[in-house]
């Protein structure tokens, strides 16, 4: 092979040394243009992801514009992601006013607080009263033991109601729809004690009460390590429609667990199941229940908005509770949700038996979950007026019924 000649050896040199010349000459005119942007938009997104901090929606699509103009075309990517790149862009024009990105932040913080505190208490719910039913029936405990544990978790609410109505007058934080709201909790869950005792399915619900307290004071102390709030204001409207939504709600999650999850929990134990036979439908209980409450969130936080007419954005917050908050926690709170828990249950099952002569089982079971919704739906207004209606309460408490 011969050697090509010396000037044919630099023409080509001074043609590749024009080209790369060329080339790092357009590389930095592109980085120079896009570089502020692009470092904006990696640090909002970053705080956005990791931290939880709400972006500037508005210059974070004018960022996505810049570099979209600039260097971000689909001349420089594989011909077969340029449809991703236009895809994106169409997603990114429907957040233009900042809807779409707020809608995702609210939406990210009320389902990632209710699968830790929704869905782990549902699942260890069940468990604990599988638990509880099974050591029962193990001991052939007596009826006037599951009576004792039974009226014990009975006058939990009851205890609870009266030392947060104690507690807020002393503070001075006491208003006239707290008052009444723990009243009434008091009466209705004093009513449905004596009707379950009277009709004599009190004894068989012992297993079943003492889980749902377990439930109980393991979401709210959840709900107070992780606190949501927003910048809307509790009003009686929008609480209103928020309890006529939860009833259809309810029926479909409640219908959901009898047909695709049973048995689970008190009854399974009962049928002689083993635990392993019914960490399945404890599970598809847990995943069932958890859509009812982020969607009850979702309408409460958002009927709420639409009342106050404000554009709603939540805020997640972790950290340990303070000593105010603890307290708060378990006189208002707690109190409110254990009334709210035990009046369904002993409701319907004393109602449940007295229909037991005119329905077969699957009807029963139909009525039950009806009967819980309904008294659910009737009384979530109160457990609203006992956590927010304090003088001191000055955020929505986004934080469902069940």
């Amino acid at each position: 092979m011969h050697a090509p000649p010396d000037e044919e050896v630099d023409t080509t040199l001074k043609v590749l040394d024009d080209i790369l010349q060329a080339a790092e000459a357009q590389s930095a005119d592109l980085f120079s243009q896009s570089s502020v942007e692009g470092l904006h938009l990696q640090k909002a997104l970053a705080d956005y992801i990791m931290k939880s901090e709400p972006v500037v929606d508005h210059e974070v699509c004018q960022a996505l514009n810049v570099l979209d103009q600039n260097c971000l075309t689909p001349i420089h990517f594989k011909a077969d992601s340029a449809g991703c790149w236009l895809r994106l862009r169409q997603v990114l024009h429907l957040s233009n006013d900042g809807r779409l990105a707020r809608y995702l932040h609210n939406t990210k913080n009320i389902a990632l607080r209710s699968v830790i505190c929704v869905a782990i208490p549902t699942l260890l719910r069940q468990m604990v009263a599988y638990f509880i039913e099974s050591g029962l029936e193990t001991c052939s405990a007596s009826k006037m033991t599951r009576m004792t544990l039974a009226l014990f978790a009975g006058t939990v609410p009851l205890l609870l109601n009266l030392g947060g109505g104690i507690r807020d007058y002393m503070q001075g934080t006491a208003t006239a729809l707290t008052q009444f709201a723990r009243a009434f909790n008091v009466v209705i869950s004093s009513a449905a004690l004596i009707a379950a005792g009277t009709t004599g399915v009190l004894a068989g619900l012992a297993s079943t009460l003492i889980s749902f307290h377990a439930y109980s004071v393991l979401r709210e102390c959840g709900q107070s390590i992780f606190r949501l709030s927003d910048n809307t204001q509790v009003h009686l409207g929008s609480t209103l429609g928020t309890a006529a939504l939860y009833i259809p709600n309810q029926i479909g999650t409640s219908s959901a667990m009898s047909y695709l999850a049973s048995p689970s929990g008190a009854a399974a134990a009962l049928r002689d199941c083993t635990f392993a036979d019914t960490v399945i439908n404890d599970l598809s209980r847990a995943g069932l229940n958890t859509p009812g409450e982020i969607l009850d969130a979702m309408v409460f936080s958002g009927l709420n908005s639409l009342q106050t007419g404000t554009e709603l954005r939540n805020h997640l917050e972790v950290g340990l509770p303070d000593r105010q908050q603890i307290f708060n926690t378990l006189f208002n709170a707690l109190a409110a949700r254990t009334a709210l828990m035990n009046t369904p249950i002993l409701t319907a099952s004393s109602l449940e038996t007295a229909f037991a002569h005119y329905f077969d089982d699957t009807t029963l079971v139909q009525l039950n979950d009806i009967l819980t919704s309904g008294v659910l739906g009737t009384l979530y207004p109160l457990f609203v007026a006992t956590v927010a209606g304090r003088d001191d309460t000055k955020k929505s408490p986004i934080d469902s019924d069940c």
